[in-house]
């Protein structure tokens, strides 16, 4: 799991950081389920990992470990790649598909079938020193998604 590859992340305490089109009062926490589209995801841990999980990030890793189910009646693909991390100035940062096809054992364009789950850990490669704030989940690259604090 990713406590495996991972070291805690310090939750961040300066305020006014985030977008302010997001707010922690519409996201979901750790642990807790969250639904997009035919996915409902679970956010289960995360943090920062580097060279020592045998990947090369450009900066660190903050990686991301989520169950993913379908609850939808029919398949329906899951991409790492419609992932988003936001950090605590708004800033986003994509998923890298590279990182997470060497740290999972499952491809990375998955199709579920209706009541089908999967466990992903999903790196995102981000300048040393960023706090993640939170993670945009989605079930497809048009989706609204869905938001989770990353705080502990």
């Amino acid at each position: 799991m990713c406590a495996s590859i991972a070291s805690e992340v310090s939750k961040s305490t300066e305020s006014g950081g985030a977008d302010s089109s997001r707010s922690s009062s519409d996201a979901a926490s750790l642990g807790q389920e969250v639904r997009d589209g035919k996915f409902s995801f679970r956010v289960t841990d995360f943090g920062v990992a580097g060279s020592e999980a045998g990947l090369k990030p450009r900066g660190e890793f903050v990686i991301v470990a989520l169950q993913v189910s379908n609850i939808g009646n029919e398949p329906q693909s899951f991409f790492v790649q419609n992932q988003k991390l936001i950090d605590t100035e708004g800033r986003e940062y994509a998923a890298d598909t590279m990182a997470a096809l060497r740290i999972n054992e499952d491809a990375m364009a998955l199709d579920l079938g209706p009541g089908f789950d999967i466990s992903v850990n999903v790196p995102f490669d981000v300048p040393p020193g960023t706090q993640p704030q939170y993670v945009e989940l989605h079930d497809s690259a048009f989706s609204a998604g869905a938001l989770v604090e990353l705080a502990r």
